[in-house]
């Protein structure tokens, strides 16, 4: 019974840590959202030269993978 009691209590304690960090990086979490959303808005230029065009696009692509990363990783943030 005693056993009992005493595992509740650590794994209540371990909960509690884990809901302490969760929401002590929350703050962290929207600033990353927040770097996300205003990559997402970026207004690239508008080129006329072919090379540039392309450049441009490829640069959108990066930046569209950049803000999925800073997404993805922040999400993992609450898992851990």
């Amino acid at each position: 019974m005693e056993e009992i009691k005493k595992d509740k209590e650590e794994a209540d304690k371990k909960a509690a840590k884990v809901a302490e960090k969760k929401a002590a990086r929350a703050p962290d979490r929207e600033k990353l959202l927040t770097l996300a959303d205003r990559i997402d808005l970026l207004a690239l230029p508008t080129c006329k030269d072919s090379e540039a065009v392309k450049i441009a696009a490829d640069a959108k692509i990066l930046l569209g993978k950049i803000s999925k990363h800073i997404r993805d990783s922040a999400k993992k943030m609450d898992q851990e």
